[in-house]
């Protein structure tokens, strides 16, 4: 009876992603906390904020149990990580100046939380786009060879090593033909 049950509840298990862990990213212009599942998250985020907290909701999200984070940035004050009946939530301590941008990753086994000032980030901009290109245009360039001295030592390297298995071949089935019994060791 127990199998049954257990071999019924097993797909309500599996519907919901777990999460593995999370990583914090201390950067000077924002945090980032990358929180990784175990399969594709395809649940419901919710967001709401209450004075200095920032409160997450990810529905049909599991975590085995709380975690307690205290940092000492100046975008986020600490960081709470805790299972519901049916969703998980993080509670995030933040100055009121902070905002949150969120967003899966492609595969969707990852969701960024990303805590930004949003008046430092209107600033910013400015400042990347005049220096990507100067960081760019000093970066050694390769040239285009399509095909490279190094292919041509390893084509080179494969022929000699072909024709001198031929030639070992050809011995070894001359000794053998010399001997009264045929004895090829090799082929």
């Amino acid at each position: 009876m127990i199998k049954y049950l257990l071999i019924f509840l097993l797909p309500f298990s599996l519907y919901g992603a777990k999460i593995l862990n999370y990583n914090v990213y201390d950067r000077t212009d924002r945090v980032d906390i990358m929180v990784t599942f175990d399969a594709p998250f395809k649940g419901i985020i919710k967001q709401s904020r209450k004075k200095s907290k920032i409160i997450i909701k990810l529905y049909d999200a599991e975590i085995e149990s709380s975690k307690i984070k205290k940092l000492s940035t100046q975008f986020v004050k600490s960081l709470t990580i805790t299972p519901m009946f049916e969703y998980t939530q993080i509670v995030v301590n933040v100055p009121s100046s902070i905002s949150l941008v969120a967003s899966k990753t492609s595969d969707a086994y990852g969701l960024r939380l990303r805590f930004i000032n949003p008046k430092l980030e209107k600033k910013t901009p400015k400042k990347m786009e005049n220096e990507e290109p100067k960081l760019l245009s000093s970066l050694p360039t390769k040239s285009d060879d399509t095909i490279s001295q190094r292919y041509y030592i390893v084509i080179t390297l494969l022929i000699i090593g072909i024709i001198t298995l031929l030639i070992l071949k050809k011995k070894i089935i001359k000794k053998s033909e010399k001997q009264e019994e045929p004895n090829p060791w090799l082929f």
